[in-house]
């Protein structure tokens, strides 16, 4: 039974049936591990596939693997469903094909299948880590059709989705917490140039990264985080995080650019709908900065770079504002554990805890449908308190205004001799904030003014005897002091 269905992509019955190169390959494929011997063809050439006995052991583990324990995907490519934004795909290229009728305008499209919502679960499976297998099937055709895929791969970020809650505090209409959707992905140059309706295209200012150890100086792929979010409550937010470890106090300003869409096409998105925040901190929920931009959405069909990245929407984070929001709280007495808000210009500014820029650990991006009243109601537009669909691209997220002051240090040491009496010792040190060696990282200079001195003697006081007592007193006296100042707060390092 291990030949069964093999047959190599040559014979005389496929030359006889004239067979083009699909059916040719149909049962070549290797999927079983299937083969024949060169005893057993009838051909006069080698049409073996592979040296190795062919028992249909996939995975050459000599075992026969009787679990049925699986995660699938339902994917539906009747004509109808293949619409963008619908049935997992995210893009469609026209392109043309060079078919024997002659050339052709034929369809590609992008599909992105999230692996964390499955359409069934079967035999109790739990978690991914111990996939061993992938299986493709189609079923119900009613005539025969050819799949071509350009790429089939696994797509992995370093961005996580936030599975808690994040909504505003204050009253909330009560609803089913599943209808909203939510999902992050990526979109690139590459992939994604010809998008509708709007084509992904570089930020203004960004040229794409060259490959400088390939023989052609190659252009690298270059792409943005892509949030999408459909039926976002009045109130409600949704995110995406990584976990870091910086220490951003040598930077001045965090930039980054973003664009915005509509998911829906029945329901256009305007200005203040949506708004989208970063959250710097130690941890996603108690101890942070977070700050909040309202998102100018793009015109559709209008593929310049600075209507796909709007300049009002950038995002500039000064870290001096996020220090005197929280130094404003500390002040005013108002409790960490509350969110304490204050405007800049038309953004806004959170700091709940007591988070510190200087062991940065997380960072969290995510979309929010401002609240339609209370504390934290929407500053920006007259809110209908309804659910939002979005599509946010954010891009170059990056630390910019490096702080170029420089430190300095000195060392002193004097040693003098009082005549037969003794010897005196003085030494002096003194350094400053970002005084540091060559071979440091800005980030592990000098963060404190350090100053000191030490001072010892050796004394003969015997020498204020008679000499022909022959007493000898000898004496050292020492003093030394160290004295540091820090450039921050040690219970606030980032102040």
């Amino acid at each position: 039974p291990s030949a069964d269905n093999y047959h190599f992509f040559r014979g005389s019955d496929y030359d006889a049936l004239n067979l083009d190169i699909l059916e040719r390959y149909k049962l070549f494929n290797g999927l079983e591990g299937n083969s024949i011997t060169d005893e057993d063809s009838p051909e006069d050439y080698p049409t073996q596939a592979n040296t190795l006995p062919t028992t249909e052991d996939i995975n050459q583990d000599q075992n026969l693997g009787e679990s049925e324990s699986y995660f699938e995907y339902k994917i539906d490519l009747k004509p109808q469903d293949m619409v963008v934004g619908q049935n997992f795909i995210t893009d469609r290229i026209l392109a043309t094909a060079n078919t024997p009728e002659g050339p052709k305008q034929v369809y590609w499209y992008q599909f992105k299948v999230p692996v964390r919502l499955p359409d069934k679960v079967v035999n109790g499976i739990q978690d991914f880590r111990s996939i061993r297998f992938m299986r493709m099937y189609l079923k119900d055709w009613q005539q025969p059709v050819v799949l071509r895929f350009a790429r089939l791969e696994f797509v992995r970020g370093e961005w996580r989705k936030y599975n808690f809650s994040l909504e505003t505090p204050g009253e909330v209409i009560g609803g089913d917490p599943d209808a909203t959707t939510y999902e992050t992905a990526a979109v690139n140059i590459e992939e994604n140039g010809n998008r509708t309706p709007i084509n992904y295209v570089l930020p203004p200012g960004i040229n794409q990264e060259i490959d400088v150890a390939s023989a052609n100086l190659r252009n690298l792929n270059e792409q943005s985080l892509q949030l999408l979010t459909c039926n976002l409550r009045d109130g409600d937010a949704r995110a995406s995080f990584r976990n870091v470890n910086f220490d951003i106090r040598s930077y001045k300003k965090m930039r980054m650019f973003i664009h915005a869409e509509g998911a829906d096409p029945n329901d256009p998105l305007e200005y203040g709908d949506i708004s989208v925040f970063v959250r710097l901190g130690n941890d996603l929920d108690q101890n942070y900065y977070e700050y909040e931009v309202p998102v100018v959405p793009s015109a559709l069909n209008n593929n310049d770079p600075y209507n796909v990245w709007p300049e009002t929407n950038n995002m500039i984070i000064e870290f001096a504002k996020l220090n005197d929001v929280k130094i404003s709280r500390d002040q005013s007495g108002i409790p960490r554990n509350e969110r304490y808000m204050q405007f800049d210009g038309d953004r806004r500014i959170f700091v709940k805890g007591s988070p510190n820029l200087a062991q940065m650990s997380t960072i969290m991006i995510g979309i929010r449908n401002p609240k339609q009243d209370g504390p934290e109601a929407n500053p920006w537009s007259t809110d209908d308190g309804q659910p939002q669909c979005a599509e946010v691209w954010v891009n170059e997220l990056r630390l910019t205004d490096f702080d170029q002051r420089g430190g300095w240090a000195a060392i002193a040491r004097v040693n003098t001799t009082l005549a037969d009496l003794g010897t005196l010792s003085i030494a002096g040190n003194y350094s400053t904030p970002f005084w540091g060696s060559i071979d440091k990282r800005v980030s592990e200079r000098q963060r404190e003014t350090k100053y000191g001195v030490d001072i010892s003697s050796n004394l003969e006081l015997g020498k204020f005897l008679p000499e022909e007592s022959g007493v000898r007193i000898p004496m050292y006296v020492g003093f030394s002091e160290e004295v540091s100042n820090p450039q921050f707060d040690p219970l606030s390092p980032d102040i």
